[in-house]
Formats: C-alpha cells, sequence, structure tokens
C-alpha cells in the first residue's frame, strides 16, 4: 500500500509540475496559430459625409507619392504611405472635418495630424504652398476662392447621401 500510494503521489506530482504547464501551453499555442492576419483597420471608420469636396495636395512635397495619395482618397488600395503629413481644415467646416477625421482613421496613428485655421489663413497657405494636403467643402474653397493654385493637385470627391 505504501509502494502504490508513493507512486500515486509521484505521478501526481509530475502531472502538476510537468503537465499541466505542457496542457496550458499546447492550448495557447494552438489558440495563437489558428488566428488568421489582419486585413482591415480594426476600428470602424467614421462615416463618409455626403457632399462634394476639395482635397489639395502639394505637389512639391509629394511629387514622388502624388499617384499614391491619389488613390488613398478614391478609397482604393495605395499600398504603403510612409509620410507624416499636415492636413489643414477651415475651422468652421464641419462636413470637411468629418472627411478629414475619416481619412485621418484610415492611415497609422498620428501619420495625419488636423489642423484647423481661420479661413483666410488656409487660403493663404494653400496660395504659398505651405502645406502638406487641405480638406474642404465644394462651399468652403469657392468661398475663399481657391480655384486656380499653382503647386496643389485637386482631387474632386462627391459623395452621394443615403
Amino acid at each position: 500500500m505504501k509502494v502504490l500510494r508513493h507512486v500515486l503521489t509521484v505521478f501526481l506530482s509530475l502531472f502538476l509540475l510537468l503537465g499541466l504547464p505542457l496542457l496550458h501551453f499546447w492550448n495557447a499555442g494552438r489558440l495563437a496559430f489558428d488566428v488568421d492576419a489582419v486585413s482591415r483597420a480594426t476600428a470602424d471608420l467614421p462615416e463618409m459625409p455626403s457632399g462634394e469636396y476639395v482635397v489639395y495636395v502639394n505637389r512639391q512635397k509629394h511629387h514622388g507619392t502624388l499617384d499614391q495619395w491619389k488613390a488613398f482618397f478614391s478609397e482604393e488600395d495605395y499600398g504603403i504611405l510612409l509620410e507624416n503629413v499636415h492636413c489643414l481644415v477651415i475651422d468652421g467646416d464641419s462636413t470637411g472635418e468629418q472627411l478629414a477625421k475619416r481619412y485621418q482613421a484610415r492611415l497609422v496613428k498620428d501619420q495625419m495630424t488636423l489642423r484647423r485655421d481661420n479661413g483666410v489663413l488656409v487660403a493663404s497657405r494653400l496660395e504659398q504652398g505651405q502645406y502638406d494636403l487641405a480638406i474642404l467643402s465644394a462651399e468652403m474653397a469657392a468661398l475663399q476662392e481657391l480655384s486656380d493654385l499653382k503647386d496643389a493637385e485637386a482631387f474632386v470627391i462627391r459623395e452621394d447621401g443615403p
């Protein structure tokens, strides 16, 4: 009887010391290796506001990645953008700011920073070429008379409401 108790004690001790950690490792490994790669953003994107918008991209600063930015703003596959950019938005242009926040959410954290300024200051920066990106509603762009900028590549984005 002492031998049987000794054998059971040894096996129970070995199982507790080796068996339980191995079982935990195999289950955790199985769970970890069965996970698929994440292929899209895990956070939901803000809603696309309806209306017409104008996106200005500075050609001098982004001449090598202009096609990627065009694809990015047209919601196509744009590859990998490695540039940190500052995006100008007119203070009071709530739909333009909403669209800018949607694009900001599509990029890596802190890759696009938003800067809200007075409409006159934004127009001045655009005319002087002191910007990376600017997102404005069509009404604000028309109000600021921003139709012909020499260093800007302009994209018009139209989104119909639901």
